[in-house]
């Protein structure tokens, strides 16, 4: 069962707003960007710094945004933050300055019941702007949705991904961690992290990254994941090898490519995973061994690959076996394989059988 606890923060009340995450400061932690209408049914918008022991207030603007939107973006693409907010018949864009923020004259529609969201429709790599909401034209109020073409000179530059990936596990947990990626404009701290974790390679079952994987190009406007975490855990994971990597999102949510791929096998207790439909026509005996077992089935034998890894999912054994109707059993003799526990995948045009063997 999934629990929460409600936290102890202090933050003032809001409603007829909404609130974003962003590292403004590109410290490494997320603050926040937060809009509506506050107990004394004044309409502010605030950032609050996200600083060791809590939240601390660093901006209060009185710009009467009501029943609006608000979000993070850079749109000048120099590296940090900037606002845009929506709302009470008002559009305002915030170029964050050194960590001021200063208001800039705009042509935006100012709407009631805003939505504002930053995308790349254009793939010129800066942001561009998309508004929801009411227009009030004259006598009559009407629905619009709008595009506002970016036409800065300064295309953003792609980050450069993550370095030095490496995993451990913990039980039934798995731990990743990298070092920081790079890029031209957002600083190292301020960068973002987005995951992927699959039962093979190239695959996101077990996480998805919202990216594409070759290239790197995000599908969502959005923070990574891993937001602004070097680490991240996976918990309650099954035995299995996993295969993962990480990218690097900077403050215009360009992706770098996914760093190379890396590999780990996690054994859980004496959990055997069967993700097919002949785990019970399969077995391995003795288990333990010297090297020395056979491989068990019952009925009619598919062409299976058989590949032994070690803790750290080296790959120290494969074989194939060719499908058969007569034999029903085969020999496997390893024993150039030191003592120790070793993960056994079997994979078949059935599905796959992944196996704890212990070589004594």
């Amino acid at each position: 069962m999934v629990t929460f606890s409600v936290s102890t923060i202090p933050l003032p009340g809001m409603t007829r707003g909404s609130a974003k995450w962003g590292d403004y400061d590109q410290d490494g932690d997320l603050d926040i960007l937060l809009m509506g209408q506050d107990a004394a049914g004044t309409w502010n918008w605030y950032i609050f710094r996200n600083d060791p022991g809590g939240f601390n207030q660093q901006f209060n603007h009185i710009d009467y945004i009501n029943f609006g939107d608000g979000e993070w973006g850079d749109f000048d693409n120099d590296g940090d933050l900037d606002v845009i907010l929506s709302g009470g018949k008002k559009t305002f864009l915030y170029q964050n300055n050194s960590g001021t923020f200063i208001k800039l004259q705009s042509n935006f529609y100012g709407l009631n019941y805003a939505s504002v969201s930053w995308v790349d429709y254009d793939n010129d790599n800066d942001l561009d702007l998309f508004l929801t909401g009411d227009y009030k034209l004259g006598m009559t109020t009407v629905p619009v949705s709008m595009f506002y073409r970016n036409n800065t000179c300064l295309p953003n530059s792609i980050p450069q991904a993550p370095v030095n990936l490496s995993s451990v596990s913990q039980g039934d947990s798995i731990i990743f961690s990298w070092n920081s990626g790079n890029d031209v404009e957002t600083s190292s701290a301020g960068l973002y992290y987005n995951m992927y974790v699959g039962s093979i390679s190239n695959n996101v079952d077990s996480l998805s990254p919202m990216s594409d994987i070759l290239s790197g190009q995000r599908r969502v406007i959005a923070i990574g994941n891993a937001c602004s975490n070097k680490t991240w855990k996976m918990k309650n994971a099954s035995t299995g090898t996993y295969y993962w990597s990480v990218q690097s999102i900077d403050h215009a949510y360009a992706g770098s490519p996914f760093a190379p791929e890396k590999i780990i096998t996690l054994i859980v207790g004496n959990d055997d995973v069967d993700k097919s439909s002949v785990g019970n026509e399969l077995t391995v005996y003795p288990n333990p061994s010297n090297g020395e077992f056979k491989l068990m089935y019952i009925g009619e034998l598919d062409d299976v690959k058989m590949e032994i890894f070690d803790a750290h999912a080296k790959l120290v054994f494969s074989r194939f076996i060719k499908k058969s109707s007569t034999n029903k059993s085969v020999d496997i003799k390893s024993t150039e394989i030191s003592a120790g526990v070793y993960t056994l995948i079997l994979t078949t045009l059935k599905g796959t059988i992944t196996k704890k063997l212990v070589f004594l």
